[in-house]
């Protein structure tokens, strides 16, 4: 899948909007205190990587056993939706409003699961492989924010 999004706030996003419901009634930028976004970082209910800066990015999708070999950052991501959505941090579930595709961001239909997430970046190409996880043991353990 290949696909492109506009960024305002010059972040990448991953996450299933049912994982963060609980979020609906707080500020919309809820995910800017670097705290709280740790904590759900680390919970796997949701991915946010630094981009540099706002703009256009052109982005593809490898599914499942495709795997990147080289990549600037891996990070795990619950879904239980069967829906992941990819796009830009604006979009994250929030002041009372969930994703859409109108920012160029997409739903991805996965199964239900634990995947893990593999990006490279190479200007404004970012490449995404997703993978789902037999073993639904593991956990993010960031003490930062990613950058990619």
């Amino acid at each position: 899948m290949k696909f492109e999004f506009s960024t305002d706030t010059a972040t990448i996003a991953f996450f299933d909007p049912m994982l963060l419901q609980h979020k609906l009634n707080e500020p919309a930028d809820w995910w800017t205190r670097p705290s709280v976004l740790l904590k759900e970082m680390n919970a796997n209910n949701l991915i946010v990587a630094g981009l540099g800066q706002d703009g256009f990015y052109r982005i593809e999708i490898v599914l499942m056993n495709e795997t990147l070999s080289v990549y600037s950052f891996q990070a795990y991501l619950n879904c239980v939706s069967g829906r992941i959505y990819v796009g830009p941090g604006e979009d994250i579930s929030g002041g009372e409003l969930e994703p859409d595709e109108s920012l160029g961001g997409r739903f991805i239909e996965v199964p239900s699961g634990l995947y893990i997430i593999r990006a490279q970046r190479e200007d404004k190409q970012i490449i995404i492989s997703l993978s789902q996880l037999n073993n639904s043991n593991f956990k993010n353990d960031f003490t930062d924010e990613l950058v990619l």
